[in-house]
């Protein structure tokens, strides 16, 4: 029998650490500016209203959504790493990935109670198990679906009739300011139990009518790193596949500068009003979804092209210590910035600007960056990843970097 065990760490990529790495600032940056910081609760800006708009149109353009769609990408890749390398071991890769997701949701369950509700881990999770469905569909077969799950469930849920139907149908507030405010003066008061309600009410009130199209959608990214990862493009930090990263650098910045317009407009309230007739609606939503997709083609083939190259390399793979560790990052994240913003902290929620805003997700994460760099130096994983390893494999798994080379 097979004893089964976590990959070694010669058997990782490091493209695909610094592009977790990446994404994981983007993640911060966007859930800081816009729901832990209290974006929908802030007063008008004052002196500062120059600084916060322009920090506010850099996070809706270069941050918000690509982050995510990379951190979705670099699951669903991961996916197909971990399939591989456990069959080529000769490990039930099914079963091993299923446990993985098991305890991945209990932890994520264990962040949204008690930290922060927007906690992305145990819906990844949930949703992974969908991917063991397209274990057997062709490399073709999972671009189509990849591409309908993406746009079709934005399409058909932007259409009013059945709009109007799923928003009937699922739950949503009586009255939605009445509720924001009884979610903020929840999380900002020093009543614990009453904020493990304020947040599960969020998410009911939140994520669950948004399921329609924010499920397939993440589950579309997830198929395209699945499809990168059987394809093997990043292997030896994608240095076989060059060309193919190039052509995707290309056209990544073509889709961004067709549909990044349309996303600013959008933005403002500028294609808003019954005056936009729905073919061209249904339009700008594509181009908008482009645009997401092509700026995260571009940030990650960046990534792959710069890594080739001795200097950019160095600096970059300062960054791959937190791709490693993305899990006690992404919770570490959670538990600062709550801090911050949380009345069982500093409760500055709706207080500050979307620059300062900024201005504290880069100073985190440049803390985050040398940490993970020097627990890295002693220790195999972080904390919460060997967590996470001990309960899949059932045994404690050795810590200390030391102990491997005995």
């Amino acid at each position: 029998m097979v004893e089964l065990s976590p990959v070694s760490s010669r058997e990782r990529l490091a493209a695909v650490d610094v592009i977790r790495g990446w994404a994981l600032l983007g993640v911060l940056i966007a859930n800081l500016h816009e729901d832990l910081g209290g974006l929908d609760y802030r007063q008008p800006p004052g002196d500062g209203a120059l600084y916060d708009a322009a920090a506010s149109r850099f996070i809706e353009v270069a941050i918000r959504a690509r982050s995510i769609t990379l951190l979705t990408f670099v699951f669903g890749l991961g996916f197909a790493i971990q399939l591989m390398r456990a069959e080529s071991r000769g490990e039930d890769g099914a079963g091993l990935f299923l446990r993985r997701l098991a305890v991945l949701f209990a932890i994520g369950a264990c962040h949204l109670l008690l930290l922060w509700w927007g906690d992305v881990a145990s819906t990844y999770a949930v949703l992974g198990v969908a991917l063991l469905a397209f274990r057997r569909v062709s490399d073709r077969g999972l671009l189509v679906w990849a591409v309908a799950l993406v746009f079709v469930p934005r399409i058909v849920i932007a259409v009013p009739a059945i709009a109007g139907a799923v928003h009937a149908a699922l739950p949503h507030p009586a009255n939605r300011a009445a509720f924001d405010a009884e979610f903020h003066a929840a999380v900002l008061g020093h009543d614990y139990p009453a904020r493990v309600i304020a947040h599960l009410r969020k998410v009911l009130y939140t994520i669950v009518p948004g399921a329609p199209w924010y499920l397939p959608w993440l589950l579309g990214r997830f198929l395209l790193g699945y499809y990168a990862g059987r394809r093997r493009l990043f292997e030896r930090d994608g240095a076989a596949h060059l060309g193919l990263f190039r052509r995707l650098l290309v056209w990544g910045l073509v889709c961004a500068a067709i549909g990044t317009p349309v996303i600013v407009l959008a933005r403002t309230g500028a294609l808003a009003g019954s005056a936009i007739s729905l073919p061209v609606q249904l339009g700008l939503i594509v181009l908008g979804e482009l645009a997401w997709l092509g700026l995260a083609a571009v940030y990650a083939a960046a990534i792959v092209l710069l890594l080739q190259r001795p200097g950019p390399r160095r600096w970059l793979l300062v960054l791959a210590p937190v791709g490693q560790m993305p899990l006690t990052t992404y919770l570490g994240q959670s538990l600062v910035a709550t801090f911050l913003f949380y009345g069982w902290g500093l409760g500055l929620s709706g207080q500050l600007g979307s620059a300062a805003c900024l201005a504290i997700a880069v100073a985190i994460y440049a803390v985050q960056v040398a940490g993970c760099r020097l627990w890295l130096a002693r220790f195999r994983f972080g904390p919460v990843e060997w967590l996470w390893r001990t309960l899949v494999y059932g045994r404690a798994q050795p810590m200390r970097r030391a102990a491997i080379a005995r």
